[in-house]
């Protein structure tokens, strides 16, 4: 389940992305981010309803970036990162990515059901 939201002006564009990302469904969704990209100027990826990814998903972000970075495009991603995004970035051994906003938010823990 991706659904992709763009403003009238085709400036930002919000692609939310859910269920599982992994590389039996990396070419769609590789697809699907490159069309967002070629739609607006600003492309947010939020990804806070994906239940599992791999290090393909990584990769396509990674290349997601360079792309938006080639055709002179904003690319960030933003929200809630779940656990499973967590987990693959600790446990790939990458640094963070300036595109990937550091806002991430423990709902129980703001809600104050620690």
């Amino acid at each position: 389940m991706h659904k992709l939201t763009i403003d009238p002006s085709k400036m930002n564009g919000i692609l939310e992305l859910g269920d599982s990302i992994t590389i039996q469904n990396a070419l769609g969704l590789r697809e699907t981010i490159l069309h967002a990209l070629d739609e607006v100027n600003c492309l947010y990826i939020t990804h806070n309803l994906i239940t599992a990814c791999d290090i393909s998903y990584l990769q396509i972000l990674i290349a997601a970036n360079k792309y938006a970075e080639k055709i002179r495009k904003s690319f960030k991603v933003t929200g809630y990162h779940p656990e499973v995004f967590l987990n693959l970035i600790n446990s790939s051994g990458c640094k963070s990515f300036p595109w990937i906003e550091q806002t991430i938010i423990n709902l129980n823990k703001e809600a104050g059901n620690e």
